[in-house]
């Protein structure tokens, strides 16, 4: 078996190259890595150059490893998405999904039956724009329990190298339940009512 070091150099958060390399457990270093390391003639430690120092997989040591422990679990396994927005945005990030591990549906007929065939333990429909959404799918995916999540939770999902729970943000709270007053059938009204 042979290993190699992944790095991923950005100094944009959210790119897809940034996306990426969170989806598959690489190195995200700053661009000045690679330029101290050229002008140092050697390797430079990367651990200034971290753009996520948080993450424990994401820690390096200049040893020989793969890119992601063996006993790591991709971030999107046995997870789906339904994307929703323009082409553009759905291909960048239907690469990135796969490559973390999860599967991508066209349609939400596919991604629920995936989910009761037992392929899929979990699915939500992802929005590039949540307003620009349809009621009627709206409603198909509230009828089929299919949370509409934003485009900034699988972000979130990707910077903390787990799947977060799909709670939907802005929710409204539920109403109070108002107690009704028995009314008797029979009722002495005045005529002035």
């Amino acid at each position: 078996m042979s290993f190699c070091y992944v790095f991923v150099l950005c100094d944009l958060l959210q790119t897809a190259k940034f996306l990426y390399g969170c989806a598959v457990g690489a190195s995200i270093l700053k661009v000045d890595w690679l330029t101290d390391c050229i002008a140092a003639g050697t390797i430079v430690q990367p651990g200034k150059y971290m753009i996520l120092q948080n993450r424990s997989d994401m820690k390096l040591t200049v040893t020989r490893r793969p890119v992601r422990d063996s006993n790591q679990k991709p971030i999107f396994e046995r997870a789906g998405f339904m994307l929703h927005g323009k082409h553009n945005f759905c291909t960048k990030l239907a690469s990135v999904i796969k490559h973390g591990g999860g599967q991508v549906f066209k349609t939400l007929h596919w991604l629920v039956r995936s989910i009761d065939e037992g392929r899929i333990s979990v699915g939500a429909i992802i929005a590039e724009n949540k307003p620009s959404i349809s009621r009627h799918l709206k409603y198909c995916a509230s009828e089929k329990g299919i949370p509409i999540m934003p485009f900034s939770w699988i972000i979130k999902s990707l910077y903390s190298a787990e799947l977060l729970p799909f709670t939907e943000e802005n929710r409204p709270l539920p109403l109070p339940i108002a107690n009704v007053l028995e009314v008797p059938d029979s009722l002495d009204m005045s005529e002035e009512i």
